[in-house]
């Protein structure tokens, strides 16, 4: 509390200074009818100081530090009630139980004092556990202590610290602490009410175990609160143990082992269907789709000027073709043999007069084998043979020039190019 100069409207020295009690309360003894001012000083750890008071007496008014406070008659008692505004936090944390399985549904207390031992005793507040594990307090008062009650009965002492910006820390079974944000974790070690979910993952269209799945454990339908994952084994299964009873969970394939399709269906499990069997199918079953529409091809670049070709040389004259051989005198034919002599015909009867015979036609020699002409004999050259020879013969040139003619003509380019 400080004097006051109304003269120069001013703080003066200052007059006396206190702390509340235990009640809050707080008492001077002021000089009747003088003037005061009032000011906070420093506030209560977790709260703000009393700036901004409403309904204020008559003799009290509102300064930029705290209250300007006229004294009244002598033994005359002027009372203020003055509040603070608590500065408060939210205390959030996960809960899970020690398969790592949040302990959804459950029941979490929270104390101003340690409730060990003392059953009556009320708590502050009691939340309910969410989906996901999310423990949450709203509105704790900073510059505090409390006492967390887990659902199987252990106590976890919380620090909240005065100042806004530091965070809340949890006092550890060895004497450490922690900082208390959302995703601590705290592990819960109640064992009963729990059943366990088994995957079975299999090849599809038969039994056959598919090891190497990532199967997901969600909280929610959407499969939007991932629990935890883990991997089919070489038999094929996956386990998921300490889920909470009453609670439903779903699950999901992240993950499918390699050569085979993600199955994206998604599984409810509880406790009257805690078995559930997912099936993949092999990449290379079934259709494999329409193929892409190929590229046009690039334009093929525009061809060189082909070179001056090189003057053909000179073919040389073909050779004078030989002389045909002496064809050899033909065979002299060998003599005809000596006709045998005909029988004499048997005696005729008397016949009626024969008419005059004609002369028999004279008989060709046997040994000239019927037509003397030299076309029939094949020893004898005949007239064309030598014509077609000549033909021949000029082909064979022609071929030859030809293909010396080309030989050349790389010869000349070959030695162009060097």
């Amino acid at each position: 509390m400080y004097q006051w100069d109304s003269d120069s409207n001013t703080r003066g020295l200052p007059f006396a200074q206190g702390k509340t009690d235990a009640q809050g309360k707080l008492s001077f003894k002021v000089k009747p009818n003088a003037v005061y001012e009032l000011v906070e000083t420093e506030s209560v750890p977790g709260y703000g100081s009393a700036f901004g008071w409403n309904d204020l007496p008559d003799g009290v008014t509102a300064t930029d530090a705290g209250l300007l406070v006229t004294a009244g008659a002598a033994k005359s008692e002027l009372t203020l009630k003055l509040t603070n505004e608590a500065h408060t936090t939210d205390l959030v944390f996960r809960l899970v139980n020690e398969s790592g399985i949040p302990m959804t549904g459950e029941k979490v207390q929270i104390f101003t004092s340690d409730p060990t031992g003392k059953p009556d005793l009320a708590p502050v507040k009691e939340v309910t556990v969410s989906s996901d594990g999310t423990v949450k307090f709203s509105g704790i008062r900073r510059g505090a202590a409390y006492y967390v009650r887990r659902p199987d009965g252990g106590v976890m002492p919380v620090n909240v610290p005065a100042q806004v910006n530091d965070e809340p820390t949890v006092t550890l079974p060895d004497g450490t602490s922690a900082t208390l944000t959302a995703n601590y974790q705290v592990t819960d070690t109640s064992t009963t009410d729990q059943w366990t979910l088994t995957v079975n993952k299999v090849i599809s269209g038969g039994t056959t175990p598919l090891p190497g799945a990532t199967i997901g454990l969600y909280a929610d339908e959407a499969c939007q609160t991932l629990i935890k994952t883990d991997v089919s084994g070489q038999d094929g299964t996956v386990t998921f143990s300490g889920l909470i009873k009453g609670q439903r969970y779903w699950l999901k394939e992240t993950a499918a082992p390699t050569g085979y399709k993600l199955d994206t269906t998604t599984y409810e499990g509880n406790e009257t269907n805690s078995t559930v069997t997912i099936a993949n199918t092999p990449n290379n079953s079934g259709n494999t789709g329409t193929p892409g529409t190929p590229g046009t091809p690039g334009t093929p670049g525009t061809p060189g000027t082909p070179g001056t070709p090189g003057e053909p040389g000179t073919p040389s004259e073909p050779g004078t073709p030989g002389e045909p051989g002496t064809p050899s005198e033909p065979g002299t034919p060998g003599e005809p043999g000596t006709p045998g002599e005909p029988g004499t015909p048997g005696e005729p009867g008397t016949p009626s007069e024969p008419g005059t015979p004609n002369e028999p036609s004279t008989p060709v020699n046997p040994g000239n084998g019927g037509s003397n002409n030299s076309a029939n004999n094949p020893n004898i050259p005949q007239t064309g043979d030598y014509t077609q020879l000549l033909i021949v013969v000029t082909l064979v040139s022609g071929i030859l020039l030809a293909v010396m003619t080309i030989y050349r003509r790389l010869m000349v380019k070959r030695r162009g190019q060097k």
